[in-house]
């Protein structure tokens, strides 16, 4: 019933519903307005399940499906929230900060946070660290376990190729501030 700014990414919940993230607004000085909304299986209505999240953006279920994992991109860090009955979302803790799985590099910008955010088929997350030009592959205990460096700086997201967690797609963009927002696709393969 009310609206909501910037449909951004979504996951499954493995029972049929869908979380998905409306971002907010793209802006370090703005108010907060970044939320988390959850659409129930065999209905239309969305349900807002967390709010005030600083510019929310890729989202993914734990390995153990027991936690949504949240990217909170102006804040350059990972939430987590304990996934209850009917999607709804536990109070929020933080799982990572990027700045404490990978050094900042000597070219980052500003909004250097994640964007895209996976579980991947080998049971690490990968994080794309945008403004960076990099996307971090994570271990479930939060260690980095490489890091994939890519020529556009702004990484955006990524999925995977049929082989598993051999290949990776990864999408970037060459400069966020000028229309029509020029990128590329990459394919990494291990």
């Amino acid at each position: 019933g009310k609206p909501f700014i910037g449909p951004n990414d979504f996951t499954a919940d493995g029972a049929g519903g869908i979380f998905f993230s409306a971002s907010g607004i793209y802006d370090l000085k703005a108010p907060i307005s970044g939320s988390i909304l959850y659409l129930a299986p065999s209905t239309d209505t969305l349900v807002e399940v967390a709010n005030l999240i600083h510019y929310s953006n890729g989202l993914t279920l734990s390995k153990d499906g027991k936690n949504l994992l949240v990217a909170e991109m102006l804040a350059g860090r990972i939430l987590s929230f304990p996934v209850g009955a009917g999607g709804t979302l536990g109070p929020r803790t933080v799982w990572a900060r990027l700045q404490d799985l990978a050094p900042p590099t000597a070219h980052e910008d500003a909004y250097n946070g994640p964007d895209g955010l996976k579980l991947g088929p080998d049971g690490n997350y990968y994080i794309a660290q945008n403004g960076s030009g990099r996307v971090l592959v994570v271990s479930d205990a939060k260690q980095l376990v490489r890091t994939i460096t890519v020529p556009t700086p702004y990484v955006t997201n990524m999925n995977f190729g049929a082989d598993g967690a051999g290949t990776v797609y990864i999408t970037g963009v060459f400069d966020p501030w000028k229309a029509p927002f020029p990128g590329a696709v990459y394919r990494w393969t291990k």
